[in-house]
């Protein structure tokens, strides 16, 4: 093989491995793919990509919101009623996740 070819093949090979580790990825493939994961499948957990859907239906940032929410979600195993900026007593996990500087974590 010349060596042309050889780096070619090599090119290839490292974008094929990158977007299967989620490198060069737009943030909503992320995301849809992490919804996708996470189907709630299994008839024990929460369906968090249905429940952060209509959690993040009305934020200005709806892919912010998803993102976190799912994070919450997988950690508590719920999500808080209500639309993203209101926190129920309804999960006390959900409501009392912190973030780095003290605030909510979940949206």
């Amino acid at each position: 093989m010349e060596r042309g070819h050889k780096i070619m093949a090599l090119m290839v090979l490292c974008i094929m491995v990158m977007q299967v580790q989620g490198f060069g990825v737009g943030e909503d493939s992320k995301i849809k793919r992490r919804l996708l994961q996470t189907g709630g499948t299994d008839p024990g957990t929460v369906d968090c990509p249905s429940k952060c859907d209509a959690r993040c239906a009305l934020a200005r940032r709806a892919d912010r919101c998803i993102q976190y929410c799912m994070i919450c979600c997988d950690k508590c195993k719920c999500v808080s009623s209500g639309t993203s900026g209101y926190i129920a007593g309804d999960c006390d996990c959900y409501a009392k996740l912190k973030n780095s500087k003290g605030g909510h974590k979940c949206p």
